[in-house]
């Protein structure tokens, strides 16, 4: 991130930044301690928050800033580590971001649900703050993420 720091110097960006790694955290919190922590285990492990720096760059093009650039990002987040944990499952990995993996340390059926946890408050956060354009284009973009999953699947065999 250092390096990327010295590129992209908008302050208010990284500040954003720090603002959707507390989202990510508090919308990954459940009733229950056991899945919040299954929930924020890869969160915690860090990773370089790509995708949400690019929603907080994009906003920066768009009309009048407000609320929404950090819950967009927060809602492309959280769809994306959902979908790790469930491709950690189809891949039989152990390790993700230098920890182990959900399915490692818990269990398949563990690591799906807590996928399905985060993609749920991927789409509460969406709904509650972004406009229906916007979570109709998440909602595509899922669809599109499992049909790709499926189709390599079916490739391999």
């Amino acid at each position: 991130m250092e390096d990327l720091r010295s590129i992209i110097r908008i302050p208010e960006i990284w500040d954003s930044l720090s603002t959707v790694e507390e989202r990510l955290l508090e919308a990954a919190t459940a009733d229950d301690a056991y899945l919040t922590k299954i929930a924020q285990h890869l969160l915690l492990a860090g990773g370089k928050r790509f995708r949400p720096l690019l929603a907080l760059l994009a906003a920066e093009f768009g009309p009048a800033r407000d609320r929404r650039p950090i819950e967009a990002a927060v809602s492309v987040e959280l769809i994306h580590v959902g979908s790790l944990y469930h491709d950690d499952v189809i891949d039989e990995s152990d390790t993700r971001r230098g920890a182990s993996s959900v399915n490692a340390n818990w269990s398949n059926t563990v690591a799906i649900l807590a996928g399905d946890f985060l993609m749920a408050r991927a789409s509460e956060v969406a709904a509650t703050h972004l406009s229906q354009e916007s979570v109709r284009l998440l909602a595509h973009t899922y669809a599109d993420l499992v049909e790709g999953q499926t189709r390599e699947l079916q490739l391999e065999g």
